[in-house]
């Protein structure tokens, strides 16, 4: 009984491979060829090949110094026809047993893609790319199904004025491929990415980006987007915002993001203020409907915002629900050192901010040259305390109750002169400075 079984197992194994191995013949092949040539010219385009590379063993073709061109009834026009060096194609013979060809890969290596005006084609691929799962097209004779399309190393260059947007890129790859499920992933790779959305324009020198895109949800698995102005590095998972959200309700993410401030003006949807200098900042954060979790450090270097000189400074922060604790807070301006360890900022309605700052060698003419003054007149320098309670939004509010010694106030009468003797034109020793500014 036993080697009746096996013999059978044997009988089957050798039936299917033999059936795997005549429906992965050349004239198969050559078929699967043909009713890809029959799709393209349904779409109005003329696909045109130097030679075709056959597997024995494997149901693989390989289409060499491809061309592809439009006719006059195409969706997609091209100024010049679309070169590729090498088309990969692999497929499944078996599913042409149920009236279908079923793509598991389908590769354009180094194709050259430039189309000037490609409204239609930007409506196409995003009525087949828009849905979820393999990528299907209905005929009446085999239906096809992309599982896994792609290039690899492109010459990228397309334009569409409805929407007004382009992409450009000297060697872009870009390969989607279906996953369990609903489930679909993109991998983007470039060293050079030009892109424009209407008014915003985004110029890279760097992309790696790995994804999953669920039917309601986003997994970034590696994230890194570059330029010499700004860098990005965020791994995460991410539901994707409903109907008249702005944010999605839950994320968990990772990140470490670094740059320059004036480049945050190239994107107008996010509304920042024309700041300069540079910052940069790593955590962790998690949000759950409202409320938000995790921890994280910011920097920033040389900040000005309206000529108003913000200064540089170093902190750690960490999420709590609607709370957000700042601590190992040192920040540096108007020549002095402020410290602190205990600062808090409610994510509430008018995002209120409460804390207290140990200040060293604060000046006045420090204060006074970050708000524009070139050449003050006095000096002053101040240590001690300051308690601080603001609001940030409707209205903006700032309270400081002042504790701090103040030392060697002086009024002279040149800037540019050095302290003391005549140049001196009022002085006093020192004090103490209490009270509440606003």
């Amino acid at each position: 009984m036993r080697k009746f079984v096996l013999s059978l197992l044997f009988v089957f194994l050798g039936l299917y491979v033999l059936l795997h191995l005549a429906l992965g013949s050349s004239p198969v092949q050559k078929r699967v060829v043909a009713e890809l040539q029959q799709i393209l010219t349904e779409y109005g385009l003329k696909l045109q090949m130097e030679s075709i590379e056959f597997s024995a063993l494997s149901p693989k073709i390989y289409l060499n110094r491809v061309q592809l061109d439009s006719t006059p009834k195409s969706k997609i026009h091209l100024n010049e026809p679309l070169s590729v060096d090498k088309i990969k194609i692999q497929f499944r013979p078996l599913a042409l047993l149920f009236g279908r060809i079923v793509i598991d890969e389908l590769i354009l290596f180094h194709p050259r893609i430039q189309v000037p005006h490609a409204d239609k084609l930007y409506r196409t691929a995003m009525a087949l790319f828009g849905s979820r799962g393999a990528i299907k097209v209905e005929r009446p004779t085999f239906d096809l199904v992309f599982y896994k399309l792609g290039v690899v190393d492109a010459l990228f260059n397309i334009e569409s004025s409805d929407p007004e947007m382009a992409v450009r890129s000297r060697s872009l790859t870009v390969i989607v491929e279906k996953g369990s499920g609903q489930q679909r992933s993109v991998e983007v790779q470039s060293d050079n990415l030009e892109m424009s959305w209407k008014k915003t324009a985004l110029s890279l020198s760097k992309v790696d980006i790995d994804a999953d895109l669920g039917a309601d949800s986003v997994r970034l698995n590696r994230g890194i987007v570059e330029n010499s102005d700004f860098a990005i590095n965020l791994v995460g998972v991410s539901r994707l915002p409903g109907d008249g959200e702005s944010l999605p309700r839950t994320f968990n993410a990772s990140y470490e993001i670094k740059g320059k401030l004036p480049y945050l003006q190239n994107f107008p949807v996010i509304g920042a203020p024309e700041l300069k200098g540079s910052f940069a900042t790593r955590g962790d954060i998690r949000k759950n409907g409202d409320l938000y979790a995790g921890k994280g450090q910011l920097s920033y270097e040389g900040v000005l915002y309206e000529g108003y000189e913000i200064g540089t400074g170093t902190l750690n922060f960490a999420l709590d629900k609607r709370r957000v604790d700042f601590t190992q807070v040192a920040l540096k301006y108007g020549g002095g050192d402020f410290k602190s360890n205990k600062f808090q900022l409610e994510l509430t309605e008018h995002f209120p901010l409460t804390g207290e700052f140990n200040v060293h060698g604060l000046t006045l003419e420090g204060v006074l040259r970050g708000v524009g003054v070139e050449r003050p007149q006095v000096a002053m320098e101040a240590t001690g305390k300051i308690k601080v309670n603001a609001t940030l939004a409707g209205p903006f509010e700032i309270k400081a109750a002042l504790d701090s010694k103040i030392a060697d106030l002086v009024v002279i009468d040149d800037p540019d002169k050095p302290k003391g003797g005549a140049n001196n034109l009022i002085e006093f020793g020192g004090g103490f400075l209490k009270g509440l500014l606003t």
